[in-house]
């Protein structure tokens, strides 16, 4: 992970639910005093530590600490969107990005295998049916196989993969708010309105 070399200094995460620092680099980077203003303050202090030379460590470990971020659906939803404004420090170009780069690797799972399903069905099959069915099956396979690891190293149960195409739903909805916000520069978090003024 880029963010743990010390020589990437413009590499930085941060997890704000857990976070530890020896006081010398919490009083060295201004602590949460110097990113009051900011959306995502536990990106914004890693960024800094990172910047001044200072060591960075992002860990995963589920067996010591475990957080529900949460409680809804439209929590997740309104709730990521901000992380994900701050985090890309307001400019939409690599939510952009990252849209179109998902929706290129979502698209021959969720779209095409269906389609070539029904189609290999069909009483009328289209020639290439069978090379369509086997490559978006084939896609979709590769797909499990690499998110499978990842749901068991954040203790998920991985029958939640069968959820896959319902999560970039919601995934696709958060990216583009966060596009948005990232144009209008106007977020409403835990009732209040805050505008460009506030980073």
């Amino acid at each position: 992970m880029r963010t743990n070399m010390p020589s990437c200094r413009e590499s930085a995460y941060g997890n704000g639910q857990y976070m530890l620092f020896r006081r010398t680099g919490y009083d060295t980077v201004g602590g949460h005093e110097s990113v009051r203003t900011e959306f995502v303050e536990d990106m914004q202090l890693a960024r800094r530590i990172k910047r001044q030379g200072l060591t960075l460590k992002v860990a995963v470990a589920p067996e010591l600490s475990q957080t529900r971020m949460f409680g809804s659906l439209s929590e997740v939803y309104s709730g990521w969107s901000r992380i994900l404004y701050g985090a890309v420090d307001r400019r939409p170009l690599r939510l952009i990005l990252l849209t179109l780069g998902l929706g290129l690797i979502v698209t021959p799972a969720f779209i095409v295998w269906p389609l070539a399903v029904i189609n290999s069905l069909s009483p009328h099959p289209g020639p290439r049916a069978r090379d369509w069915l086997w490559l978006s099956s084939l896609h979709l396979v590769l797909m499990v196989l690499v998110n499978a690891p990842l749901y068991r190293l954040t203790n998920n149960r991985r029958r939640y993969l069968l959820l896959y195409p319902v999560a970039f739903v919601v995934l696709a909805a958060i990216l583009f708010r966060a596009i948005w916000l990232c144009i209008t520069h106007r977020v409403n978090w835990r009732g209040t309105q805050y505008g460009a003024n506030l980073r």
